[in-house]
């Protein structure tokens, strides 16, 4: 039964050495499959990546090509507006200043006129204060009044009228 004894323990023995080889041949089986899927998991994520990243970076350019575009609209529409607000500005100033230089040659003009008329006029007054100075010298010291009341004849001191005399049929004063 020895033999019986031995042949169940080599039995047992070649059993487990062979279950130790099986399960060390399933470990690297599992191993070369788990390699494998990792591998294959790894690949597949590194693809999904890619794909993912060039989606996005296609994405990026549209998106960076629609706001260039944008920018390229909006700076023109701005140019635009901002040439419009200038040459706006440039026209008013324009106009203010022609008004103005019109207004102020207009005053000038006026002012000569007016510059004119005053030399005119204070050449007139002297002509007039000649001629009643000499008015005065040729009426003997007697000066012409005129009011509400009525019109008279005043004499300079020391003159003196008389009154009785007549120049032909009409009346008169002496001055003395």
């Amino acid at each position: 039964m020895q033999s019986n004894g031995t042949s169940l323990q080599s039995l047992t023995e070649r059993i487990r050495a062979k279950t130790e080889r099986d399960a060390q041949e399933l470990e690297h089986l599992t191993r070369q499959q788990f390699e494998s899927l990792s591998r294959s998991l790894a690949a597949s994520s590194q693809n999904a990546l890619s794909t993912t990243e060039s989606a996005i970076l296609s994405g990026m350019s549209s998106i960076e090509k629609e706001i260039t575009s944008r920018c390229r609209i909006m700076s023109v529409a701005f140019g635009k507006m901002c040439l419009q607000v200038f040459l706006l500005l440039f026209c008013a100033l324009l106009a203010i200043s022609l008004c103005g230089w019109g207004v102020l040659l207009l005053f000038k003009s006026e002012a000569q006129d007016l510059r004119q008329e005053i030399a005119s006029l204070k050449a007139g007054k002297a002509a007039l204060e000649r001629t009643v100075a000499t008015l005065e010298n040729k009426t003997w010291g007697i000066t012409l009044y005129q009011d509400q009341t009525g019109r008279f004849i005043i004499p300079r001191p020391p003159l003196t009228l008389r009154d009785n005399w007549k120049i032909g049929k009409d009346p008169a004063w002496k001055v003395e």
